[in-house]
């Protein structure tokens, strides 16, 4: 508790020095955020890092995933083979970020590390994402160990209007998409759809002289979100998203397949209740429901064997919590709270060998969490939390965190620092897996994490330049891993020792004029398997950004030129991918007032680069469409 006894000596030291300067104004404050403490502050109050991505960030870009949004930032890396994108966060695995839309839970629970997959998941009708690197484990429990990915879809405007897109480009790739939103009386509202099909290209890389076929993707989405202001203090709220995925992929890695087809078929759904019964308290009553099912069939074809496979994935989880409010003027805010998370999951695996599968596995975690948010003179903000967790199977965990934040007075300079702890339980597969092929493990712990954190950030000559920059150190005990018997290939998953990631995260921003700047972030990032001392798989050391955006022509039309850079990772044991960037450009020009066109351009140099080494990526893509807008009463 050392990190709570130095935040007490710090408070005491800048307590009188804050109040003497407490002349930060409402406008000075930075931009407000959720995911780090469950509640609003601004981004000055928060003591981690929060890397904050608009939906009008969105709309320059033009990406049609949310994985390429995401690609913006360096702290976030992609596992990627084929279809399948899982995310990490400075380091950490995929299966140690939690992800969240619109309040849910939206993590897997019958993949192998419970990670999410990005793979299918568009972009349009997302508002707004919230990215926090290392352990949050004291204020959302069990794999909130390495980040958070905190994504809002499309809400209510007091405008009623429609949106509608369509697009077509390269490898026959069409999308159409609408949405309506708006308000009418104490209801606010917001639905949007999409379709998107693409012929594709043949995910297994092979060589075009043995005429690999081409993998097509469809997908279709509808979402909505329905607000009701029920009295001046009491509102109610429902949001949902349903989406069906159906493509072709290859078997493995330089292993063409004419006849594999996958679907995917997701939906998520929550409801809030939020009151404010006095001035000094306020509580919320959340429930919130993820469904996913995955299928794969793959049955024998010319260039197979005689042989069919066939399996399918179903997981959920069902959340409920209360959160309670406390306010202490504007000095202090107490966050007091309970959840209730279960998570199940079914399987069935027919390789033409063996039938296996599980049944309806679950897991239950029971939480109980306090957090207190001190403010001192809008200059001085501490935070600190505690959190218990009950899990079924593996017992209980205590985390906590500990942060500052600290504007200094004439300079607005922004100091940060923080220290929190996290932990992730076993995925119901990992712990309830038992056949042929892998033996249940029964004393399984969860993995541990804690994370230690500085920055800085300052803005010049009225905000016209602003940079950032962030050092990070997390390390990881008790990681899961899987290991097998090379003769009868019997394996287990199993804890193993400990491991590091450690690095700088920089960021600088140049706000030329209105709708035009230049961007660009950085990473420095070192991992380490501490058992064997080599860097972690997938993990490039460095990862950078930049953006520049030009509103022209009275901001009749946009340009957006956008560029990323991966650098080299280690994919196994003796195999190291290559670098890579990429370079891409949408412009776009109003025809009418109503009616916008663009064209879109992804890696317009025509890079041939690796993310998963077997498999191809895409080359020089263009895209055009036309984007409506009309406003009515």
């Amino acid at each position: 508790m050392k990190g709570f006894k130095l935040s007490s000596v710090f408070i005491a030291v800048f307590t009188l020095y804050a109040n003497v300067y407490a002349g930060a104004s409402e406008e000075d404050l930075g931009t407000v955020v959720v995911t780090p403490n469950r509640i609003s502050v601004s981004t000055d109050a928060a003591s981690t890092e929060v890397r904050v991505i608009t939906a009008d960030d969105i709309r320059k870009k033009g990406s049609t995933y949310l994985s390429d949004v995401l690609a913006d930032i360096p702290g976030v890396s992609f596992n990627i083979s084929g279809k399948v994108k899982y995310v990490s966060v400075r380091g950490s695995d995929p299966g140690n970020t939690l992800v969240f839309i619109d309040g849910v839970r939206v993590n897997d629970p019958s993949s192998i590390s419970a990670a999410y997959d990005f793979g299918n998941l568009l972009a349009e009708s997302v508002e707004r994402i919230e990215v926090i690197g290392g352990a949050s484990g004291a204020v959302y429990g069990s794999q909130a160990s390495g980040g958070i990915i905190n994504i809002t879809t499309l809400k209510g405007t007091n405008k009623n209007t429609v949106n509608v897109n369509f697009e077509t480009g390269s490898y026959n790739t069409t999308r159409e998409s609408a949405s309506f939103t708006g308000s009418w009386k104490n209801l606010s509202y917001a639905l949007s759809t999409s379709h998107l099909y693409s012929k594709g290209y043949s995910q297994a890389d092979i060589d075009d002289s043995l005429k690999p076929d081409d993998d097509p993707y469809s997908s279709n989405s509808l979402s909505g979100k329905v607000g009701i202001k029920l009295k001046d203090n009491m509102n109610l709220a429902y949001s949902f998203m349903f989406n069906s995925s159906d493509f072709q992929i290859d078997d493995a890695a330089e292993t063409d397949d004419l006849d594999r087809n996958d679907t995917e078929k997701s939906f998520i759904t929550g409801a809030v209740l939020e009151h404010s019964p006095f001035t000094f308290w306020d509580y919320s009553i959340k429930a919130g429901y993820n469904r996913i099912k995955r299928t794969d069939d793959d049955k024998s074809s010319d260039n197979e064997m005689d042989y069919t496979f066939t399996s399918w994935y179903k997981g959920q989880s069902i959340s409920l919590q209360m959160q309670n409010n406390f306010y202490i003027g504007d000095i202090e805010t107490i966050t007091a709270g309970v959840e209730y998370l279960r998570d199940s999951m079914s399987q069935s695996y027919n390789d033409g060998f063996s039938n296996s599968g599980m049944d309806d596995v679950n897991a239950w975690t029971a939480s109980g969490y306090v957090q207190n948010m001190l403010s001192i003179g809008k200059r001085l903000f501490h935070n600190a939390a505690v959190r218990f967790d009950r899990h079924k199977e593996f017992g209980s965990e205590v985390n906590w965190q500990t942060g500052l934040s600290f504007v200094v007075p004439f300079t607005d300079t922004r100091l940060k620092t923080s220290y929190s702890t996290g932990f992730k339980a076993p995925s119901l597969y990992q712990m309830y897996v038992d056949d042929a092929y892998t033996v249940r493990n029964r004393d399984l712990k969860a993995e541990e994490s804690r994370t230690l954190e500085a920055g800085l950030e300052q803005a010049f000559l009225k905000k016209l330049i602003v940079v950032n920059g962030t050092w990070f150190y997390s390390k990881y005990k008790n990681k899961i891993e899987y290991s097998s018997d090379p003769v009868t290939w019997v394996g287990q998953y199993y804890n193993v020792g400990e491991s590091t990631s450690r690095g700088i995260e920089s960021s600088i921003q140049l706000n030329i004029a209105k709708n035009t700047y230049l961007k660009a972030g950085y990473l420095f990032m070192k991992t380490e398997n501490l058992d064997t001392g080599k860097r972690l798989y997938k993990r490039p050391e460095h990862r950078a950004s930049a953006e520049f955006n030009a509103g022209l022509l009275d901001d009749k039309a946009n340009l957006n030129i956008s560029f990323n850079y991966t650098g080299e990772r280690d994919e196994n044991e003796g195999v190291t991918l290559d670098s890579y960037w990429l370079l891409n450009v949408k412009a776009s020009y109003d025809l009418f007032e109503w009616l916008e066109a663009y064209i879109r351009m992804e890696n317009v140099t025509g890079n041939d680069y690796t993310e998963n080494t077997g498999y191809t990526t895409p080359g020089f893509s263009v895209y055009g469409g036309v984007t409506g807008r009309i406003d009515f009463i």
